[in-house]
């Protein structure tokens, strides 16, 4: 069941302003402490992908984008090796490949949350999205 997602996140003051990116994918914006989410951020400097535990109040251990990895738990997983980032001017383009298992099934929303360290967007809903209990593949734009 895997979907690769392309999130766009823009900065007036260039890509490169932004320190994180964040997205999540929940029934709604209540914090779950990681129960039946998948949330994610990226430290864009460094490229390093963040995934909170979906049994624990923790993030998992942290990895590095481009690197032969996955990074997941129960519920959804990123394939770390074909994840991307791509600075052009204003935007940044974050692309994952995510595969939700069986047990993440149904309509989910979509946020999204950028900052630069002192600023932020907030989250934004930016859409949905429904976890199909087949599997299936394809692509997906969020803006």
């Amino acid at each position: 069941m895997q979907q690769t997602f392309t999130f766009q996140y823009s900065d007036s003051n260039g890509a490169t302003d932004l320190t994180q990116v964040w997205l999540w994918f929940n029934t709604g914006l209540t914090y779950s402490h990681g129960a039946n989410s998948c949330l994610l951020y990226l430290v864009r400097p460094s490229n390093t992908l963040y995934l909170y535990s979906d049994v624990s109040e923790s993030w998992l251990s942290p990895v590095t984008l481009g690197t032969s990895a996955t990074l997941g738990h129960s519920l959804c997983s990123i394939n770390v090796a074909s994840s991307s980032v791509t600075l052009s001017g204003a935007n940044l383009v974050l692309s994952l490949p995510v595969t939700f298992t069986a047990q993440f099934s149904g309509q989910k929303n979509t946020y999204m949350y950028g900052t630069n360290g002192a600023i932020n967007s907030g989250w934004q809903t930016m859409g949905t999205w429904t976890v199909p209990a087949a599997a299936s593949s394809g692509s997906r734009w969020c803006q």
